[in-house]
């Protein structure tokens, strides 16, 4: 018989090129990546064994029947651990190989073995294959049996993938049952034309498809440092939690990153990230490295993490100082540990190092903890209240709440401040500080603050609190609101929709949203010129300064409760308290302070000559129907209301 051998051929060139491509790259030693590269190894050597079996057809003769059968035994052998290898990709595609106990292993690899016993028998048998006198290969009987491991290994591989499919991804599914079909329908070829050599493309088309689509090594490295990617992270991490081996992880957090970064320029800053990277591959040889975000790294390693001796080390051996283009600059990194085995999934760990990050970072520089328990707790809390926060939203159950503000001089409550409360369905009453400054850290404060502007206009709309005697209801910015550059449109579009006229709104600024002083600065005045009023929230527990207080259009500064309660307690700081009181007097300005609760608190601020008090003194913050009884009541007893 007269063989074409020239898409065999093709094939070669094909796996060679995929083959040289895929080795020299780095890749993340998951089981998918290890059977691919096998998989490419064993179909590659079964194409040249194939086209060495055709080339050896016109020497047979010289050739002695035990190496032509073990040349043809060879090549069948390793295309048929091809097509096991096939179906194994297709398991661990969907991340199920580790959970197969040994015996189902087994039992998967029960139809090859069989079939590698009976063709080796062939020897002796000639049921499968043969060479007749002139050393020609011979189909035997049984040479369809070949054929029969094909397509039970094929099925059950596009059948696993149809079971899967949901798992693997829609895009995923179509493709790899693509290459299914196109590998039956070469081996059919291949059955009803034998002369011609297709079983070598039948292989080549499909990796080459999963090398572009699936495998291709750039998408599991990060194009700027490269060690891998957070992409490959979690695909790797499910391995150790499935095989339950245990293993550890560091985490690095560069301190001060952004201003490094800032200060030798954008290029510069990104030769240093990649000289951490390789410092990070080139001392840590038994971690695999990846590059978590913009200036953190994780490194997993195989075994736990003992003591904290073992995390504080890293934190000492960290270079301090790193030199770029003949400039040194000064570095240090926080160091976490976390035994991976310590939680349920690799989403639980994840979510953890996130917030054991944001902690450490609060901490300072060059930080390190053994992270235990309580982080795992508290991460687990925060993600809790992440998903309540998305629910408040979506069934309108982030509420306002008013607590007055109280003129003694006038005797009338002359602004109420607007808080917002959570009360999930799951969680119940979460506590202000814990949502909001969740929400703050998921990018979802701009959407809680929205809600809470439009809650205070639907009730300025409803409510004349004007014959109460009121100028204005208090609303908070947080920092991420103050730095946005359309707030002015997002607010007065908001109050357009209710009528609201923008004198019955003041703003609340932290200490904290000063931070960015410039973008502040614009945006507040730009707001403060149409009608709106500010003041300058938790005075005496941030960042202010006196340049704040003259540049930013405050007309009220409102005094931490802190700030209170430590100054009534310690008599060397009642002058203090008061001097700063007189101070921001002088300058103009109107003081309020928060967290009287007590007649002492009250005549303490008497006597510092504060007049506007909010506290549980007079109320604690109350629901909107319950602030409107307050209210009337409080004018009827004063006779304020108008």
């Amino acid at each position: 018989m007269q063989y074409v051998i020239h898409f065999e051929i093709s094939a070669a060139i094909i796996l060679l090129v995929i083959l040289g491509d895929y080795f020299r790259h780095k890749k993340i030693p998951t089981i998918q990546n290890k059977t691919y590269g096998w998989l490419l190894i064993f179909s590659f050597s079964g194409t040249v064994l194939n086209i060495l079996t055709v080339l050896v057809t016109d020497i047979a003769i010289r050739i002695p029947i035990p190496v032509l059968f073990l040349l043809n035994a060879a090549f069948l052998l390793a295309t048929g651990i091809s097509t096991v290898l096939f179906f194994i990709y297709t398991v661990a595609l969907a991340g199920k190989l580790r959970k197969l106990h040994t015996a189902a292993v087994f039992f998967l690899l029960l139809p090859y073995i069989i079939e590698a016993v009976f063709m080796l028998a062939t020897f002796f048998t000639d049921q499968v294959f043969y060479f007749d006198q002139m050393h020609q290969y011979r189909q035997g009987p049984m040479h369809w049996t070949l054929y029969l491991v094909y397509y039970l290994y094929g099925g059950g591989g596009f059948l696993w993938i149809m079971l899967q499919r949901k798992k693997i991804g829609i895009r995923r599914t179509i493709l790899i049952a693509g290459t299914f079909l196109i590998i039956s329908f070469f081996v059919v070829i291949q059955y009803l034309y034998p002369r011609y050599m297709l079983i070598g493309l039948s292989a080549a088309i499909p990796l080459m498809v999963y090398y572009h689509s699936i495998q291709n090594p750039y998408n599991q490295v990060d194009t700027l440092t490269g060690v891998y990617n957070r992409a490959v992270l979690v695909p790797y991490l499910k391995e150790f939690f499935e095989s339950r081996i245990p293993f550890s992880v560091y985490v690095f957090a560069l301190d001060d990153f952004k201003q490094i970064n800032s200060i030798i320029g954008i290029k510069n800053g990104d030769i240093l990230l990649k000289k951490v990277a390789q410092y990070f591959d080139q001392t840590m040889p038994d971690g695999n490295v990846f590059r978590l975000s913009g200036d953190q790294f994780a490194v997993i390693a195989s075994g736990v993490i003992e003591d904290i001796e073992n995390v504080e080390y890293y934190v000492n051996h960290f270079p301090k100082i790193w030199m770029i283009e003949e400039t040194a600059i000064q570095l240090s990194s926080c160091v976490l540990g976390f035994n991976g085995l310590e939680y349920q999934t690799v989403g639980e760990l994840l979510t953890t190092v996130d917030y054991a990050i944001v902690s450490a970072k609060k901490e300072g520089k060059s930080s390190y903890h053994l992270v235990d328990k309580s982080y795992k707790d508290s991460s687990l809390l925060n993600k809790k209240v992440n998903e309540a926060l998305i629910r408040g939203i979506e069934q309108d159950r982030i509420k306002v709440f008013y607590q007055p503000i109280v003129s003694r001089k006038e005797n009338r409550v002359v602004a109420a401040e607007a808080l917002v409360r959570l009360d999930d369905e799951i969680l119940g009453p979460i506590a202000p500080d814990i949502f909001i400054r969740i929400a703050e850290q998921n990018g979802l404060i701009t959407k809680v603050g929205d809600i809470v502007l439009e809650k205070v206009c639907m009730f300025l709309n409803k409510n004349d609190i004007i014959k109460w005697n009121m100028d204005h209801i208090d609303v908070n910015l947080s920092v991420i609101q103050c730095m946005q550059e359309n707030l002015e449109e997002r607010i007065f579009s908001i109050l357009e929709k209710y009528e609201v006229d923008p004198s019955m709104i003041d703003f609340e600024i932290t200490e904290s949203a000063a931070a960015s002083f410039a973008t502040l600065e614009k945006n507040l005045q730009k707001i403060y010129q149409r009608g709106i009023s500010f003041s300058l929230d938790d005075f005496g527990t941030g960042y202010a300064n006196m340049e704040y207080i003259v540049r930013l259009p405050f007309d009220t500064i409102k005094l931490d409760k802190n700030l209170l309660w430590t100054s009534i307690e310690s008599n060397s700081k009642t002058e203090f308290f008061k001097n700063i009181t007189h101070f921001i007097n002088e300058m103009g300005l109107s003081v309020i302070c928060e967290g009287a609760e007590t007649q002492e608190h009250i005549e303490y601020l008497e006597e510092a000559e504060i007049d506007c008090i909010q506290g549980y003194f007079y109320s604690p913050p109350l629901c909107e129907a319950d602030f409107i009884r307050f209210m009337n009541y409080f004018c009827e007893k004063n006779h304020t209301l108008s």
